[in-house]
């Protein structure tokens, strides 16, 4: 019976041996897992500053992009009022119909070159053929325009204050 407990004893001192050496290895791992979770916590805390930081951040910038939409909205309606005085109603409305096929700066630079082509004559060229298109249609429009009496009337008005008869009208007042 000695020779049983014996093996018994050296047996379960084995056991005993092996289940302080898993305990010791279990408390490293706790230890540095423990290590990592806090890494992990200073992380993620940097992680949600930051992340308010540019939640911020963005939301300043919509603010200033929606301010910038707004002045941009108002030079476009600007302009667009300023070329409709050269047109009719009815080619407003055909006009107002091709800027819709184009973006806010596709736009600006149809209006723009329109303004151009009546105030100096210029043509427009685009390196996109809607826009260049859209361009010789509200151009023919206006060269259509032209002969009517509101568009005369400009002229004149034009005329009248920047030209040759406000000089001479000058030279004889003084």
């Amino acid at each position: 019976m000695t020779k049983i407990e014996v093996e018994k004893l050296a047996c379960m001192k084995a056991e005993r041996d092996a289940m302080r050496l898993t305990i010791r290895n279990q408390e490293y791992e706790i230890q540095e897992k423990c290590k990592e979770l806090e890494e992990t916590k200073d992380t993620l805390r940097e992680m949600v500053k930051r992340l308010g930081e540019t939640r911020d951040l963005l939301h300043s910038s919509l603010q200033l992009q929606a301010y910038h939409k707004d002045v941009a909205d108002g030079c476009v309606d600007m302009i667009r009022e300023f070329l409709f005085k050269w047109l009719t109603k009815r080619n407003q409305m055909k006009l107002k119909k091709m800027l819709q096929f184009h973006q806010m700066e596709g736009q600006l630079r149809l209006m723009l070159g329109v303004l151009n082509y009546i105030l100096f004559g210029k043509e427009y060229s685009s390196r996109d053929e809607v826009e260049k298109t859209h361009f010789d249609v509200i151009c023919k429009k206006i060269d259509e325009d032209a002969i009517t009496l509101p568009a005369h009337s400009m002229m004149v008005q034009m005329v009248v204050k920047y030209g040759l008869f406000q000089k001479i009208k000058d030279k004889i007042t003084d």
